[in-house]
C-alpha cells in the first residue's frame, strides 16, 4: 500500500506522459503505471507526426491544430531534446485532376484554420530538390511538425519527476481497478500492492481495452499487427 495520489495514469507513451504532465504542472499528485518500459509500446515504434495536412474539416483536424499548438507551446521544455521540428509539409498531385481535389481539400481546410500554399509544379523541387520533374502541383503545410517520441516520452516524465515529483513505475502490471461501496474509483491494484486515488487516466494505448475491462468498462480497442511486403513479393 502507498501513500493516496490524486492521479494514477496507467500507460508510460506519449499519451501517458503528458497526461501526467498536464495533471502535474496543474498542482496534482501523479503516478505513472506502465507494465513494461517508458515508450516501449506503440510510442517506440510511432513516426512521431504532429500533421494537420492529412485531416479534413471535422473533429480530428480540430484535435490536430489544438495538438500543434499545444507542442509549440512546449517548444522551450521540449524543442530540441526531442527534435521538436517545425518542418512543414508537402503534399503534392500527380495528375492536374488529383491537383484539383486536392485544392478543393485545402480550400475546406483553410477555412478551419489550416495554412495551406499552393505550390506550382515549376516551385515543387525549390521544396524538394529529389522530387519527380513530371508532377501537376502540390500544397504546402507550414503547420505540419515532427518530434521523437521516445525522446519526448521520457523527456517529458523526467522533468515531471524533477519539477512536480511525478513518480514513474515501469514494469509493472495493473491487475486491478478498486472501488469503494458508491460505486467509485478508489484504488489501482498492481502486482505489488494498492495505490489509493480518484482519479485513474487510462493511457494503455492498444491495450486499453483490457485496462477499461478492469473497471466493468468495454472499450472496443484491440492491438493489430501490420505487414509489410517489398515490391518484389508481392508482383510474383
Amino acid at each position: 500500500m502507498t501513500r493516496p495520489v490524486d492521479v494514477v495514469v496507467i500507460g508510460a507513451g506519449i499519451v501517458g506522459a503528458c497526461c501526467a504532465w498536464s495533471c502535474a504542472r496543474e498542482g496534482l499528485s501523479v503516478i505513472v503505471i506502465d507494465r513494461g518500459a517508458v515508450a516501449g509500446g506503440t510510442t517506440g515504434a510511432g513516426e512521431g507526426n504532429i500533421l494537420v495536412s492529412d485531416k479534413g474539416p471535422g473533429p480530428e483536424l480540430d484535435l490536430a491544430l489544438l495538438s500543434r499548438e499545444a507542442w509549440a507551446a512546449l517548444g522551450d521544455d521540449v524543442g530540441e531534446v526531442c527534435e521538436l521540428d517545425p518542418k512543414g509539409g508537402l503534399v503534392v498531385a500527380e495528375r492536374s485532376q488529383t491537383l484539383e481535389h486536392l485544392m478543393s481539400f485545402a480550400d475546406a481546410q483553410r477555412a478551419c484554420g489550416v495554412q495551406a500554399e499552393v505550390i506550382t509544379a515549376d516551385d515543387l523541387p525549390s521544396y524538394e530538390p529529389r522530387i519527380s520533374r513530371d508532377l501537376a502541383g502540390g500544397v504546402r503545410y507550414p503547420q505540419d511538425m515532427q518530434v521523437q517520441p521516445m525522446l519526448a516520452a521520457a523527456h517529458l516524465l523526467a522533468t515531471a519527476r524533477r519539477r512536480w515529483g511525478v513518480r514513474v513505475m515501469a514494469n509493472t502490471a495493473v491487475v486491478g481497478i478498486e472501488r469503494d461501496a458508491a460505486g467509485a474509483i478508489a484504488g489501482v491494484i498492481t502486482a505489488d500492492g494498492v495505490i489509493p486515488t480518484g482519479a485513474v487516466i487510462n493511457a494503455a494505448g492498444t491495450w486499453g481495452g483490457e485496462v477499461a475491462a478492469l473497471a466493468g468498462v468495454t472499450l472496443p480497442i484491440l492491438p493489430r499487427r501490420v505487414l509489410v511486403f517489398r515490391p518484389s513479393q508481392v508482383l510474383k
